[in-house]
């Protein structure tokens, strides 16, 4: 598996004198480490990747040591990277109701924020919680905000992806620093969406397999699609191969466009980071 605790930056500096209002920023958020991107409406292009080690700092003193974000960007999704969250069919629960979500989560009123997100292509919606401390420095910070689960732009390019192929059916495996989320869609419908402690490829291999098995996946016929911390030919990729035949690496929405300037950038750590622009205003 590939090593998080290192910066990375790719960018387009090409615009760097327009506005910051032309831009989309999206920011990936968990425990060790931001993912940024940065999206130029106008263009139609990504313009920047990066990502940086949060180490010892939080994230609101990682934002006061990089002033620089504080721009005024047409908007800001920031992706909370959690495993703490719950996806409940619309007008059948209020997730947002803390009784019903400590029913199957945990929540700590004290320290954290219960929040909600609606999702466009099923009837569902997620409550999930962020911390009061990175609530508030996100909020100091930028003014056109939204705030979402990061597995969410997963569930909805997914179902715009089933549209457009003949085969409905899908598994897909998005690897973290210590978790590996599964999502399961069959006959276009969504399955399963659930995250899972891992900390080797054995570990990651043993939750595919398992979801595939419950699920009753064919690793035959069936596609297995894999973003983050995992690439071709890696030690993740190659076992996975040696269960799974149709094995593939997540693509960039198709609408956008990759800048060519952000050369030697990692596709499977970056690329689905495209997918979160299904969730701007």
């Amino acid at each position: 598996m590939k090593s998080v605790a290192e910066k990375l930056e790719f960018f387009d500096l090409s615009f760097t004198d327009e506005p910051a209002s032309y831009y989309y920023l999206i920011v990936e958020l968990d425990d060790s480490r931001v993912k940024l991107m940065w999206y130029h409406l106008s263009k139609n292009l990504v313009t920047g990747f990066a990502t940086y080690p949060l180490e010892n700092e939080s994230f609101d003193q990682w934002l006061k040591s990089n002033p620089q974000l504080k721009s005024d960007y047409k908007e800001v999704i920031v992706c909370v990277r959690t495993d703490n969250y719950l996806l409940n069919p619309r007008g059948l629960v209020d997730g947002t109701d803390h009784e019903i979500f400590t029913v199957t989560n945990t929540l700590d009123t004290e320290r954290d924020a219960l929040r909600s997100f609606r999702l466009v292509n099923v009837k569902a919606d997620y409550a999930f919680p962020i911390s009061k401390r990175t609530d508030e420095a996100i909020h100091s910070a930028f003014s056109h905000l939204r705030i979402i689960p990061h597995t969410a732009p997963m569930v909805e390019r997914t179902f715009n992806l089933l549209q457009s192929r003949q085969t409905k059916t899908l598994l897909k495996a998005h690897v973290n620093t210590d978790s590996v989320d599964i999502l399961a869609f069959k006959e276009g419908k969504l399955l399963l969406v659930n995250s899972y402690f891992q900390t080797t490829k054995e570990d990651i291999a043993y939750y595919v397999l398992y979801a595939a098995e419950i699920l009753d996946y064919n690793p035959e016929q069936d596609i297995l699609e894999v973003s983050g911390d995992v690439d071709m030919g890696d030690e993740s990729w190659n076992l996975l191969s040696e269960y799974w035949k149709r094995l593939e690496l997540v693509a960039p929405l198709d609408s956008v466009k990759v800048s060519p300037a952000l050369q030697g950038y990692d596709p499977a750590r970056f690329d689905y980071l495209t997918h979160a622009l299904l969730c701007v205003s």
